[in-house]
């Protein structure tokens, strides 16, 4: 067979008459014609328009959906770590802050106690480093009850005994004075 009508390779070689070869023209046009449903036509060409622009459609919408799960889960990942900073570290910052803040206070009213002249100026003082003696103790405790790593926990203790030194220390100038 050759070209596209099929007529026999002899037709066209043998010059058979005008009229066989007609014949056998309508005789491929018909079978061309009921084998059309039969012929092995790529799968895209079988499917409609409607077909394809739904499986695009479903297609894009998985895409979608994926991509909207992966970054649902990295904004998890993300929220972890901000809560660990929000939990743990700023609230670490927060109270070594105002430790700080209170235990140099605490020195200020010894200095202030010191340089009193009056007994109600004595007093005041005196009042003044309990209360900030007593919050001292009270963040110390806050910040002890956070979880620390090892090394951290070994500065602190080593930082808590020598606050507690100076205590018992400026106690002891305070009570000479």
């Amino acid at each position: 067979l050759s070209g596209r009508w099929m007529l026999p390779d002899r037709a066209l070689s043998s010059g058979w008459p005008m009229q066989a070869a007609e014949e056998a023209h309508v005789r491929n046009a018909a079978a061309v014609g009921s084998q059309r449903g039969a012929a092995k036509v790529p799968a895209v060409r079988r499917r409609s328009i409607r077909t394809l622009l739904s499986a695009t459609s479903l297609l894009l919408l998985v895409q979608v959906v994926a991509v909207g799960a992966f970054g649902i889960q990295r904004l998890s990942d993300v929220n972890r770590v901000s809560e660990e900073i929000r939990e743990r570290w700023l609230q670490d910052t927060r109270l070594l802050g105002d430790l700080n803040n209170y235990m140099s206070d605490d020195r200020t009213g010894e200095g202030t106690y010191l340089l009193s002249g009056t007994a109600l100026e004595l007093a005041a003082s005196e009042k003044e480093i309990a209360a900030l003696d007593a919050t001292v103790a009270r963040v110390q405790r806050d910040y002890e009850a956070l979880p620390h790593d090892p090394a951290e926990q070994r500065l602190y203790d080593a930082f808590a005994q020598q606050w507690a030194d100076y205590k018992h220390l400026a106690q002891n100038v305070l009570s000479l004075s």
